[in-house]
C-alpha cells in the first residue's frame, strides 16, 4: 500500500487496467523525432551519433510513427 504514489507509463496501447487515463500523443514530425533519436542514442552509449546512417535514422523514426 503506497498512498499518493503515482506511475507513469508509456505505450502504444492502452493497458487497460483500473484507474488508467489514456492520453494520445501525436507523432513527432521528422526534426524533432531524428534530434531525440539521437539525444537517447547518446544517453544510452558515449560517442553515439547519428550522422553514420542518417537515412536508418529516418526510416527508425517512420516506422515508430515519429516517437523512437
Amino acid at each position: 500500500h503506497c498512498p499518493g504514489v503515482r506511475v507513469l507509463a508509456t505505450s502504444r496501447e492502452p493497458l487497460a487496467i483500473p484507474g488508467e487515463t489514456v492520453r494520445p500523443v501525436e507523432p513527432l514530425p521528422p526534426d524533432p523525432a531524428h534530434r531525440l533519436f539521437a539525444d537517447r542514442g547518446a544517453a544510452a552509449r558515449a560517442g553515439f551519433t547519428v550522422d553514420e546512417d542518417p537515412a536508418a535514422v529516418a526510416e527508425i523514426c517512420a516506422r515508430l510513427d515519429g516517437l523512437p
